[in-house]
């Protein structure tokens, strides 16, 4: 059979040269239309790619430009809020002040009448405690502490007697609590 096929090929050597060389060029020219069309897809396609992309680009831009700008609207109505906030909070706060300020004013004054009520209160008492060491020093003149007061105070009108001779009576006290700091009359 070797010698069968070769027959055959050897009896056509021209015709299989042939449509080899018609399949050669049959698939060289398939391959330029391929590479031709190839070309004009990338030519035509190219752009339309590019436009594409382009368009993909200013797409994804202009939202990015949007997030922008709705995150800034948010920004500046969030300072603003912030702004009006800050502006009560600033008023009560000087409200507040004015009326501590007013508090203390008022308390400083609450504090000089009331000093000035202890002042009298005190002088009063100061007073009072020398009208009772007075009474005590006139009721007994013969003690130690009316001879020692009554020489501290000559003025007070009432004058020690040696051994209690000098006493007063209580009417005498009485009159001479009730009359102030009048001169009581001795026992005759």
């Amino acid at each position: 059979m070797k010698n069968g096929t070769e027959t055959i090929t050897s009896s056509h050597p021209e015709s299989s040269n042939s449509e080899a060389v018609y399949w050669e060029q049959r698939a060289l020219a398939a391959e330029q239309r391929a590479n031709k069309a190839a070309a004009v897809v990338k030519d035509g396609l190219t752009p339309h790619l590019a436009r594409l992309m382009k368009d993909q680009l200013v797409w994804t831009l202009l939202a990015q430009r949007n997030q922008m700008v709705s995150a800034q609207e948010s920004g500046v109505s969030m300072v603003e809020e912030l702004e009006q906030r800050l502006e009560s909070i600033q008023t009560e706060f000087e409200s507040r002040v004015e009326s501590y300020e007013r508090r203390i004013v008022e308390l400083e004054q609450e504090l000089a009448e009331k000093a000035q009520i202890n002042r009298e209160l005190i002088s009063a008492r100061i007073e009072m405690t020398r009208k009772a060491l007075h009474d005590v020093a006139v009721r007994r003149p013969d003690s130690p502490f009316a001879i020692r007061y009554l020489a501290q105070h000559p003025s007070s009108g009432a004058k020690p007697s040696p051994g209690g001779q000098g006493k007063l009576s209580f009417k005498d006290l009485l009159e001479r609590r009730t009359s102030g700091d009048k001169q009581p009359q001795e026992p005759g």
